[in-house]
């Protein structure tokens, strides 16, 4: 507010005294108070074009400074919901060593339960798979092993990153309706993702168990 203030006192007071100065310099030239008013009038809009380019740098500045708090706000954002997938995670594995219904058999190599195929269907699961297997990152001579582990990890830190907002909403109802923890949906879209890498890779599921990383 003070350097508002200090602004227009001069953009006021800086072009009076240039009439005054330039007066009182020319007081023998006939046309005197048209050239002080001349130069008052030129004092007055270089320090309004001053102004208005401070304002513009303090304004490209401010929005750099939002534009960067909203990226540290995504960054932040992402990364609770990647910790909240990683809970999830942990109570899916809670689940399974509980006994309880699970998406995928409780042994190696893993593959879906009944109740995996129904959440598949739920889910879209098939769709999911089509759409964004290319984005599972394969280490170069991945064994199968390797290939089950970069499925599952896109799955669980990376598909909701990518999915739309229909499909991310499907995925959500779909825990939210059976009180299931949200990682089952990523369970099965990993599985189904790994049975599709290694189809298309020519190598067979009981190929992980020859593997251990």
């Amino acid at each position: 507010m003070i350097k508002i203030m200090t602004y227009f006192t001069a953009l006021i007071l800086l072009p009076t005294v240039a009439f005054g100065f330039v007066k009182s310099g020319f007081s023998h030239h006939s046309d005197v108070y048209f050239i002080a008013f001349g130069f008052a009038i030129f004092v007055f809009i270089l320090v309004l074009v001053i102004g208005i380019g401070y304002a513009t740098h303090r304004s490209v500045l401010l929005s750099n400074d939002v534009s960067s708090l909203k990226g540290d706000f995504n960054k932040l954002s992402k990364q609770v919901n990647k910790l909240e997938r990683t809970i999830s995670s942990v109570q899916d594995t809670i689940y399974q060593i509980a006994g309880k219904h699970s998406p995928a058999q409780n042994k190696s190599p893993t593959q879906l339960t009944d109740y995996g195929r129904e959440i598949s269907d739920k889910i879209d699961a098939d769709e999911l798979v089509r759409k964004y297997v290319e984005n599972v990152i394969i280490p170069d001579n991945a064994n199968a092993y390797r290939i089950q582990a970069a499925c599952f990890t896109y799955a669980n830190n990376d598909l909701m990153d990518d999915a739309t907002l229909e499909e991310e909403n499907k995925i959500e109802e779909y825990a939210f309706h059976t009180g299931d923890p949200i990682s089952f949906a990523f369970t099965v879209v990993g599985i189904k993702m790994r049975d599709h890498i290694l189809k298309r890779m020519n190598m067979l599921v009981d190929d992980v168990d020859n593997h251990t990383g």
